[in-house]
């Protein structure tokens, strides 16, 4: 031991609470955590002595108790060494879990050792799933405590992380304290962490508490969580009225989860009288947002003719969106349309294209069973219906099939509902998810504006500006305005006019816009070419769009990063710079 170790030791020694050193000042060994990863060695734990002395009736060692006693009463210090002697194994069976467990107690009440010694299971995969990004936040934490170890953890890992999950990874760990100090978007980051257990141990209690605090300010993504919550019963009893209370105040916000919940709602008779033309209304706005679970549903209306005039060409159209962007329920009720050949011309391979599609999501993405069985069932039959070589045809086609979009909007994923002829009723999801993200994607960090995210775009090299990431846009809209700006200083000519279009607008409706061709549009490290963009009136938004949004075969906000997650379309040339 060198001699800063020792005067740490030293130091340790008299600053721990008394009922602490309940095996002298050796238990303070569990604070020098050492990791030495070629020699592979373990964390050191307390020293607790008599582990082989018999018990009676099966009672632990009375040192180990009295410390889950201190633990269990909310004690870090006690909850990091019980953590250390269920790492070690000493006097306690050996069990990563328990120790992740207590570990992350400690690592919450902000207890550097417990932050630092949670993090290496992270980094490890001990107890709990390998992930750097968890490791990398809970090492931060601890190095902002000015713990020397921990500042060494993060500089080899940032070694090893990629930028997007480098860039995510800091988010989390700069808005954790921010959430205590009253920051409302942090504060639904951390109920959200507890919900899905992200680098913490699942708890919906502590969710909601947090979560709570964000709703109660404004935040509408909170708002639409809460109301997830008292729908199901999680964390909190199940209550329609909460639920709707929350979702309204949501979608009145444009959250289009809850907008989408609502439709779902009023389509369903779900906590609410069964009212097709608000269905309508709520399945319409999310729908031109592009949240695919809404264009399923709004399918079903016009299949129907519930609040609309019934319409199978309509219906196909909006099946067709949602099932693009990867949603099973739309691939079933698009599949069931080329087979029956409602709306569309009959066509079985096209049919097993997408109920094959279907059947091939998990359980992480479509958590109803019924969802998949329904899937399954229907591609049974299907294949009864077909020969063998358009089986294979069709197979070969689902084999090269891409998501066009992957639910935009929000990294949120909702489960919904199919038609097939059966008894289809089914529960929302609207939890927030993290997925792994497939080959050729681009993370580009972006700003929680309120209920909406801003991310830098450089026009024409020469000025930058802030845009709001609208999908519900189909171009890229800049303010009058600005565009004058562009004007006097050079970066727009007028020979950049493509003249009037007709565009639509996030609440559905259509407007005529003059439009321009930029040269070069520049979003993180993305150069985009020969992107039109069409001008609203003065002091309006300026909105990223399906003008550049289209350009990728899919995309979607994680809400942890906060992060814009795009997905390279093979067949669209782009630019890639450092960002």
């Amino acid at each position: 031991m060198t001699i800063q170790q020792q005067l740490m030791r030293l130091t340790l020694c008299l600053t721990i609470p008394m009922s602490l050193l309940l095996a002298g000042c050796g238990n303070v060994e569990g604070l020098i955590r050492g990791y030495n990863a070629e020699m592979g060695n373990l964390l050191p734990a307390p020293s607790v002595t008599g582990c082989n002395e018999p018990a009676s009736h099966g009672a632990e060692n009375s040192k180990v108790a009295q410390y889950r006693k201190a633990a269990e009463q909310g004690d870090a210090t006690a909850q990091k060494e019980l953590g250390l002697l269920y790492y070690n194994g000493q006097c306690v069976p050996k069990s990563h879990l328990d120790a992740a467990q207590w570990f992350a107690k400690a690592a919450e009440h902000g207890l550097a050792a417990g932050q630092y010694n949670l993090g290496y299971l992270y980094r490890n995969g001990y107890g709990v799933a390998k992930d750097p990004l968890s490791a990398y936040f809970w090492f931060a934490l601890a190095a902002a405590q000015h713990d020397a170890e921990a500042a060494h953890e993060l500089n080899s890992l940032e070694a090893e992380m990629t930028p997007a999950q480098l860039s995510i990874a800091q988010s989390r760990a700069s808005a954790w304290p921010k959430a205590e100090q009253g920051d409302a978007n942090a504060q639904f980051l951390r109920g959200a962490l507890y919900a899905k257990g992200i680098g913490v141990m699942q708890d919906y209690a502590e969710a909601i508490r947090w979560l709570q605090k964000s709703a109660e300010q404004g935040n509408a993504l909170a708002e639409n969580a809460l109301g997830y919550a008292y729908y199901h019963g999680r964390g909190v009893p199940k209550d329609c009225t909460e639920a709707l209370k929350w979702l309204q105040k949501a979608a009145d916000q444009s959250q289009v989860n809850a907008q989408t919940t609502l439709g779902w709602f009023y389509y369903k008779g779900e906590c609410v009288s069964r009212n097709p033309a608000k269905a309508l209304q709520w399945s319409r706005l999310a729908a031109s947002r592009g949240f695919a679970e809404a264009q399923n549903n709004l399918g079903e209306l016009y299949e129907h003719g519930d609040g609309v005039a019934k319409n199978p060409s309509e219906a196909v159209k909006w099946y067709r969106l949602a099932a693009e962007h990867n949603n099973a329920s739309g691939q079933i009720n698009l599949g069931h349309r080329y087979a029956e050949g409602r709306g569309v011309k009959r066509d079985y391979v096209t049919a097993y294209l997408w109920t094959a599609l279907a059947t091939r999501h998990d359980k992480a993405h479509v958590p109803d069973e019924h969802v998949l069985e329904t899937a399954r069932n229907a591609l049974s039959e299907l294949m009864h219906k077909m020969t063998y070589d358009q089986i294979i045809e069709g197979k070969k086609q689902a084999d090269a099939w891409r998501p066009s979009i992957d639910t935009p909007g929000d990294s949120s994923r909702i489960t919904g509902t199919t038609d097939s002829g059966k008894n289809n009723k089914q529960q929302r999801n609207t939890e927030p998810t993290t997925d792994n993200q497939p080959y050729g994607t681009i993370t580009i960090p972006v700003k929680a504006v309120g209920t909406t995210y801003e991310v830098p775009v450089t026009i024409n090299n020469t000025l930058t500006l802030d845009f709001m990431v609208d999908s519900g846009c189909s171009t890229v809209a800049i303010p009058e305005d600005v565009l004058q700006t562009l004007m006097r200083t050079g970066t727009l000519q007028k020979t950049d006019s493509l003249g009037e279009v007709k565009a639509q607008i996030a609440d559905g409706s259509v407007i005529t816009t003059q439009t321009y061709n930029i040269k070069t549009l520049r979003v993180g490290g993305v150069v985009i070419k020969d992107v039109t963009v069409g001008v609203t009136p003065t002091k309006g938004s300026l909105l990223l769009g399906i003008g550049f949004l289209g350009r990728f075969s899919s995309w979607s906000i994680d809400n942890m990063g906060p992060s814009l997650i795009l997905h390279k379309n093979p067949n669209i040339p782009i630019r890639e710079e450092p960002q």
